[in-house]
């Protein structure tokens, strides 16, 4: 009879890294079985809208992004997300439009409404948050606060109060 000692091996995620050169958070971490798969990115700054669906893919969620709002609406009624990430201020139909157009289909749908001045939007944000499951990102941020919104997002119910992050 052999005898084998077994020690125990604990497993660290390899540290993985964007196109960028960014820091990848561990995929394990803050995921539910709650949290939306489905993102649809809605930006009209390339660099950004690219790095978000960096981050969100390499925590496996199916993204889609879009330029601007009336793509952004035309992406949306295609591919049916559980969550909108959209910048506000865009060329032509604004995020805040969008989603007004967005939720004559699909009033539940989440949203994360991202801007460099969310003060200039206040009352139509304060709007959506008495009625809608919204969350509010002050650009600049970090990854960190972007992917807490997103797998936090299960816990805000669809007339819940909307939380404001400030980098």
């Amino acid at each position: 009879m052999i005898r084998r000692d077994f020690k125990t091996i604990e497993f660290l995620p390899t540290r993985r890294f964007t196109a960028n050169g960014m820091p990848v958070a561990d995929h394990c971490h803050g995921m539910s079985a709650k949290t939306p798969n489905k993102i649809l990115i809605v930006d009209d700054a390339e660099t950004l809208t690219f790095f978000l669906q960096e981050v969100l893919e390499s925590q496996e969620y199916e993204v889609r992004t879009a330029s601007d709002g009336e793509n952004g609406y035309a992406t949306y009624l295609d591919f049916n997300p559980d969550l909108v990430v959209t910048d506000i201020q865009m060329p032509g139909i604004s995020g805040l439009d969008m989603m007004r157009n967005i939720r004559m289909h699909e009033p539940n749908v989440r949203t994360i409404y991202m801007s460099g001045d969310l003060d200039r939007y206040r009352l139509r944000l304060q709007a959506e948050q008495r009625g809608y499951a919204v969350k509010l990102l002050a650009k600049p941020f970090t990854q960190r606060e972007f992917l807490r919104l997103v797998t936090n997002l299960s816990d805000v119910p669809p007339s819940g109060r909307s939380e404001l992050l400030h980098h």
